[in-house]
Parts: C-alpha cells; structure tokens; sequence
C-alpha cells in the first residue's frame, strides 16, 4: 500500500456520518504468516504474493487481494515500455498508464488468475497519475481509467472492488462499481521520504475527514488506515476508536502491513506455541502428550514446533504465549536459541521453560532475566527441603525437586521456595515479568511409570502466560449437555461369534446394538476385508449385504477404516507390536491413496442414495503424517482416531487424558476423546468385559471438569465374545440414561475443527466478538462473568450454569457478540437440550428454535411460565419432549 493522494488543505470541515452499511470490520496483512488473528474480520485484505490461507476462517469472511492498478514494480515482467509514464521516487515504482489497452489486458490477466481465490480487489495508487501527467490530462486520465474499472466489475459483477483513494477516479464510475473505499493516515501516517511515522497535520486530517464523509452520506462504506509502531498498541486502540466515533471502519497497522493491526476489536490470541526438542517425533513430546490437554481446556490452541523449525517463523508471528519444554537440558544450537528466546521477551511475548532453559544458564545471562544463581554445593543424593508453596502446589502427587549442578533464584513470584542440606534458597518454580519456569522437575514427576503433576497445570499455565479469562470454546458440550458420539473401527466384522449362533460380529452388532439403541454410529468397515477383490473373497457377497443392511439404518453414518488395515502409518512406533503392515491382500503395495480415497470410493457404493462416505478412522498405530492427513482432506475426508482417554478408577491421572488433536503444520489428526475396547482389554484379552470401564474414564473425564466429551468406541470383534458385547450393551445403556447431546463422529469432529480457528475479541464497551465457522456450537465462560445478557448479546439461543461455569449455547451462525450482566435473564431462554440447535430468532414476544435430534430426548425453557410453548405447530409443554430422531421447531410465544 502507498500514500498515493496528494492532499489539499481546507479550513471549513463538516463532520463525517456514521458509516455506511458494508463491513464492519476490515483488516490489513501483507505478510506471509497464517492471519488467525484477523479470521474474525468481515473483510481481510492481504497480499496474493505471500498468499496466507483463509482456509479455516469463519463462514462470511472475506478476503481480498492487493493489486497495484497506477503503478508498477521497476523489474515487473510483462511491463510495456510504453505503458511507463512516470516514476514514484518514494517507493522506487514506476506510474502506469491505466489508459492503455495493453496495460488493461495486463490488469484483466492478473485479475482472472486471482479471481476464484479471492473475494475482491483491493485497488491501490490511483492516484499515481499525478506524479506523471500534466493537470491538463488528469481529466481524460479519470475518465478512461474510471471506464476500466467500470468494465472489470461488469466482467466481474460478485467481485468486490475497493479502492484506495481515487476520489476523482471513484466519482466518474458508475453506481455499484466500487463497493468500499479507504484512505490512509487520518490521524497519523507515514512520511514517505523517510519512511518514518508522523501525524497528520490537523489541516489535512479535517479535510480527509470531510472528504470522506462525502462517501458515507452516499451510503458507501469508507475503512481509514492509520499507521503506528507494531509496539503502541494501547495508542492504537485508542486511535481505532477515534477512527470510529469519526464514522469510518478504523484498522491501524506498522509501515509495512505485516504486524497484526487493531480496529476498535481487541484481537485475543488464542495460539500458543509449544517449542519441542529436535530427536523425537512431536507426538511424544510432553508437550503433546501431558501439557497441550491443559492448554485446550483453557480455551487456547496449540502449535508445536521443533526448535529447528521455530527459526523460520516470520518475523510478525505473535502467539500469546511460548512454552519451551526439550527432552535435552540443551537446544541442538543454544546460542540460535538464546537470541530467538530474547526477540520473544523482547517483542512481549510470555516465555515459559519447563526443565531446562535450552541455552547454557551463564549468571550474567540468567541477570539479564532477573534470575540469580549459585553453585550447588549439596550432594546429589542429599535431601531438598520445599520451605514454601503455592497453592498450585501438591497437585496430583506431593512436589518435590530433583538435584542440579546450578541453584535458581529470583525476586519475583515465587511457586516454590527450597532449601538444600547445605542451607543454600533457591526458587525451582516462579512466574516472572517474562513468564515464568518450572526446573528441578517440579511440574511433572514420573512414579511407577505413570506421570504425575506436582503444579496444576491448569493454573500454572494462567500464571505464567498471563491467559485471560476468555468464553472458552468448548468441544465437550453442546446446549448445556455433554456430546455423545459413538464410532466402530471396522476390524472383526466378518468373524464369529463364540457361543454358536451362526451369526459373525457385523450380524450380531446390527440385530442388537444398531438396530437397538436410539442412539447414532458412526460405523466404519475394511474393504479388504469385505470386498470380492480383498483377502476373503469366498464369502464377500455375504458381507457386502449386511454391510448395506448397516448403511440403511437411518441412525448410522459411514465411515472408511482403509483398504487393507495399515498397522503403521507415517509416523513409525514399536515395529514389533504387529507382525505384519496390513491384511494379506494378494499382490498388493501399500499404497495410502487407495487405502484413502479408493476405500472411500468403494464403501460409496455400499450405501443407501442419500448417504455418502464423510470420514476415514484411521488403522493401526494411528500415526500418520502429514502428507498422509492431508491426504483424506484431498478426499473431501473428515479424520478421527489416535490418542484418547484411557484415565479410570485405579489410574485417575490427567496424563491419560490426551489433547483433541495433533496439527502437523496446517494438517489435522483429531483424535478420539476416549480409548477403545481393544484398549481397556490390553489388546483384545481376556478378560473381555473390561470394556465396562469405559465408564469410568466417561465419569472422570467429565468431573471436577468437563475435559471431553462422552465417546463409545469400539471395534466389530466386541461383537464375537458374551463378556466384551454385554460390556458394551451396559455402556450403552448408561449413556442413553445420562443428559447427553448425540451426535455423528462427523459433527463432533466439525465442533473439533471449529475450536482451533474461532475468533476472540474485546469489544469497546465490555463484550466480546466470537466467529467461527457456526459448527462448535457452546462457550464457557466463568460464573464470575455473571449471565449472559441476551437481549443485548447477538448468536445466543440460552445458556446453562453448572458449578462453576456458564455453557453458552450459539445458534449456529457462526458470529456472535457476547455480553455479561449481574442481573439474571428474565426473557425465555433454552436452557438445556438434548438436539442440536440448527436456526434461532428472538423477538419481542419470545424465540423460535429450529432443531435437529439424533434421538429421543427434550429440550427444556427457562422463563417460560405463561408462554406458549408449541413443537411443530402443536402445544407442548415443558421440556418439550423430543419423540424420536428428526427435525423439529419450538415456537416460545409469552404475553
């Protein structure tokens, strides 16, 4: 972007209007990193040659590219000599005729490439003929170029074209050819012979404000971008709002449009990046495996990166926080790290160690830190006195410090205060200005080979990196009740029962768990193992028919679990633990894209008209890699399996309970939120009935928090054995008595996807903006917050309290605004539902709900009393009482 008007000054001003209708928010980035930060924006302008993807982004976000229209890059190639009419010695560009058919053809050419990537134009340097032409052309200019951009928006009518400046170019085109404009530096700018930041001269400043509020009387959108240094960024809210309260869309960014600019949302970064060692696979990181599941539940998001990747992050990247925990006392390059560490503080970033700091604890180093240390004069095996804890303390096991060469010590707060046997102090744990650490493995202490947390780490991380108490997206719960969902792996379907009734697994299982429960499956099969083509050929018609009889069971959907069952995937495990990679299928190489998209095509043609394949359980060890994740993403795949909760009564520690997902880079696993029955049975032996204790990990998972949904998974074989298929009947019974919201393994997964990429801000005047893509449905906020204020807030369908939290329920739409009030709710409301919440309006008479059940179930109101309450045009009371699966529409009407 370049200033490219030429301002004269004027002494008369009126005030602009309020802004016209059009976005409400619009954000500037030209670098190259992931714009996470902005996905809550209307529109995003960015730059096609670094091109971050919006893919994840909420529904309704838009992205537009920048393109130069008056001027060029000196070495652009395809540049006639002749379309040069001038030069910006500023910006080191040459002014473009925008006059010429060639020059034209050459904008039309780019445009057509970028068109089906983007939802607009961002029109830079209009204005650019004015350093070239003489003022006696500077109207035919206008003209001709105003008949060019009139001309692209014919060609190109669902485009939005905005345009920067321009004003005697914007005004010669016709009604609905420019769709927004924007200016830069109302208030402050940039000098553009040095490059530097200024404000405005206050003559300037009132004469752009008039000249804009010309266009917002035309009912046009208008976005002011004004310019700061990326680290003022309270001078920057501040600015926004005065942009605002002037009556345009404010965005303020750095000289470059690469830092992650305000408006008047105050952006919350939900990303926190974990930093891991370079020798293991990310997965087995204690990142992954102990400290992301605190993190998720918190309501943030988690990257992790091996130290040699962290490098190349771009300069811009901000996550709210770091966390740098290495299997090594030492980075692979300490110094390269100790210089990365410090940009991070430098820039603001709260750095966290765990362990070991990943650079040589040189004193004058630690100082600058505002650390001490000493020498250890202890012996190793000599005894560690903790003089003084934090509450956090003593979690799940009583802490303790381990022996190290170097004593720690600080001034700032400590969360433990030890003493050696030689009398030295020093503090294994503290929250610092910075962040903070835990050393000495004073976090986490491996006992019997289970891992245990000495610090909670659900408050140490809120210490440390300073989380704010946001509305958390929760993946566990949807209108106030905990999601059930239940997926079968395909393994087993053709084998026999053992009690003699002629019936294999997938027979058993259809006559009396499908057929059954009113609950839905998601149920997946082999292809090798069923088809005509796999390794049991001689019976497969057989199996091929009770495979349709499943898929026309209106309560399962369909699943791949590949062609022929890989027991290793990309990532590599114990390679003894199977004896061999997969089925023996006759002249058969793995190869991932059959076992992917091929089984996805075969098990299509399974199905009933009307269902499709919508997802792939992974096989085996469930470690692919991210070539091989992206792959069912190629395949219009959603995926699932790997990890889980394998926590129970004789082992309740939060080590068991495992994160929602891995993300390799842009790649996605989501894993199962509970262990399977191969799992509880330690691989499929006796005693079989140990499936039954996939209750207890449903009970601890949900309580003293709600850490995951309730999920039944379970292969086909507990289908062949009394003790595993009675285990799995009384799961089953006990979740249709619970107060569950069932859903498809599919729409679980969408609430998973939607929880890494919804958007959080603060709002001017106290609430919060939350997007996302209207598939994870629920918030959690604190009971601190008080209740929701629902006439004031927008997206919300009720809310439930339960101890100490709120679940929010969000109407699907994807874009909300969430306000708190001390007073409680005196409108009707849903408070809790056991269906899924597809459309909901208010007015002042009460709501109507539009809801799909995957089940009997109800749905109960709050403040109902004397409204009438109807379901399907019939009266009902309340809870309205849900038959059966289907969809359904509660009108609430009160006087």
């Amino acid at each position: 972007m370049k200033l490219s008007c030429f301002l004269s000054s004027a002494l008369a001003v009126l005030l602009a209007p309020p802004a016209a209708a059009g976005p409400y928010t619009a954000a500037f980035y030209y670098g190259a990193q992931s714009p996470r930060n902005f996905y809550g924006y209307d529109w995003l302008i960015t730059d096609p040659g670094n091109a971050p993807s919006l893919e994840g982004a909420p529904a309704g976000a838009k992205q537009l590219a920048y393109i130069s229209f008056g001027e060029t890059g000196r070495d652009e190639k395809g540049i006639g000599e002749k379309w040069v009419i001038g030069e910006n010695k500023d910006w080191q560009t040459n002014a473009a005729d925008l006059r010429a058919a060639g020059y034209q053809d050459h904008l039309l050419s780019r445009i057509k490439k970028l068109n089906g990537k983007y939802s607009g134009f961002f029109i830079d340097t209009l204005d650019s003929y004015q350093l070239a032409l003489p003022a006696a052309e500077w109207s035919d200019y206008e003209s001709k170029a105003a008949a060019f951009l009139d001309a692209v928006k014919a060609k190109y009518p669902d485009t939005l074209l905005v345009a920067n400046r321009g004003f005697a170019i914007v005004d010669r085109t016709a009604k609905g050819t420019i769709d927004a404009l924007a200016a830069e530096s109302l208030f402050n700018g940039i000098d553009t012979k040095t490059m530097t930041y200024k404000v405005m001269p206050e003559a300037d400043t009132l004469w752009l404000k008039n000249k804009l509020g010309e266009y917002t009387a035309r009912g046009m959108p208008v976005i002011a971008i004004d310019y700061l240094p990326a680290d003022k960024r309270g001078f920057a809210r501040e600015l926004a709002k005065k942009i605002r309260a002037s009556g345009f869309i404010p965005f303020v960014t750095d000289i470059s449009l690469s830092a992650y600019g305000i408006s008047d949302l105050d952006p919350v970064s939900r990303e926190l990046l974990f930093v891991a060692g370079a020798d293991n696979d990310i997965y087995f990181s204690p990142l992954h495996q102990l400290l992301q599941m605190p993190a998720e539940h918190l309501g943030f998001d988690v990257k992790i990166l091996q130290e040699k990747e962290i490098y190349k992050l771009n300069k811009s990247y901000r996550p709210h926080g770091v966390v740098v925990w290495l299997e090594a006392s030492l980075a692979k390059e300490p110094a390269r790290f100790l210089a990365w560490i410090k940009e991070r503080i430098g820039d603001g970033t709260k750095v966290v160690f765990v362990n070991s700091f990943g650079f040589e604890p040189d004193k004058d180093i630690l100082r600058e830190l505002g650390l001490s240390a000493e020498d250890n004069a202890a012996g190793y095996a000599d005894p560690v006195a903790i003089l003084a804890k934090d509450p956090i303390a003593d979690f799940e096991t009583k802490t303790r410090v381990d022996h190290d060469s170097l004593l720690v010590t600080t001034n700032a707060a400590p969360l433990l205060t030890a003493q050696n046997s030689r009398g030295q102090t020093f503090v294994p744990a503290a929250v610092t200005p910075w962040g903070g650490y835990a050393l000495y493995y004073s976090l986490t202490r491996e006992i019997n080979g289970e891992n245990l947390w000495e610090l909670n780490p659900f408050e140490f991380l809120k210490k440390t990196l300073r989380l704010p108490d946001l509305p958390v997206p929760d993946m566990t719960t949807e209108n106030g009740r905990r999601i059930f969902f239940s997926h079968v792996d395909g393994d087993g379907f053709i084998e026999p029962g053992d009690w003699g009734n002629k019936k294999n697994a997938a027979e058993e299982l259809q006559d009396t768990v499908f057929s059954r429960y009113d609950l839905p499956f998601s149920v997946s099969v082999i292809e090798g193992e069923i088809s005509g083509h796999g390794a049991y050929p001689e019976n497969s018609e057989k199996y091929e028919e009770t495979a349709r009889s499943i898929y026309r069971l209106p309560n399962i959907e369909a699943a791949s679990h590949s062609f022929s069952h890989p027991f290793y995937w990309g990532i590599k495990t114990d390679v003894s633990l199977y004896k061999d990679h997969n089925l023996p299928i006759k002249d058969y190489v793995f190869d991932p894209v059959r076992e992917i998209a091929g089984s996805r095509d075969y098990i299509n043609t399974l199905l009933p008209e009307g269902k499709t394949v919508k997802m792939f359980f992974w096989t085996g060890n469930c470690l692919p890699g991210e070539t091989q994740i992206q792959l069912t993403k190629d395949a219009g795949l959603l995926n699932l399996n790997g990890a889980g909760a394998s926590i129970t009564n004789s082992f309740p520690w939060l080590s068991r309970v495992m994160p929602a997902f891995i993300a390799r880079h842009e790649a996605v696993q989501v894993y199962a939120p509970v262990v399977n029955d191969n799992i509880y049975t330690d691989g499929w032996r006796f005693p079989f009935y140990r499936f039954i204790q996939a209750l207890e990990t449903i009970k601890q998972t949900g309580a003293p928090r709600r850490l995951k949904p309730a999920g039944v998974y379970f292969h086909f074989f507990s289908g062949t054995r009394i003790a595993s298929l009675t285990a799995l009947k009384r799961v089953l019974d006990a979740a249709q008595e619970m107060k569950l919201t069932p859903l498809f393994a599919s729409e679980y997964v969408l609430r998973a996807l939607d929880f890494k990429t919804t958007y959080a801000a603060r709002t001017a005047d106290g609430g919060w903006v939350m997007k996302n893509n209207g598939n994870l449905r629920t918030l959690r906020a604190e009971n601190s917050y008080g209740e929701p204020d629902l006439p004031r807030s927008k997206g919300l369908a009720g809310f439930k309290k339960e101890k100490d939290s709120t679940y929010i329920h969000l109407d699907g739409s994807g874009d909300y605004r969430i306000y708190f009030s001390s007073r409680a709710a005196a409108i009707p409301y849903i408070e809790e539902a056991s269906a899924i919440i597809d459309g909901f309006t208010r007015d002042s008479r009460g709501f109507k709900a539009v809801l799909t059940a995957r089940g009997r179930g109800e749905v109960v109101i709050s403040n109902a009393a004397g409204c009438r309450l109807a379901l399907n045009g019939k009266l009902s009371g309340n809870p309205v009482k849900l038959a059966k699966s289907g969809d359904y529409e509660i009108a609430c009407e009160c006087k």
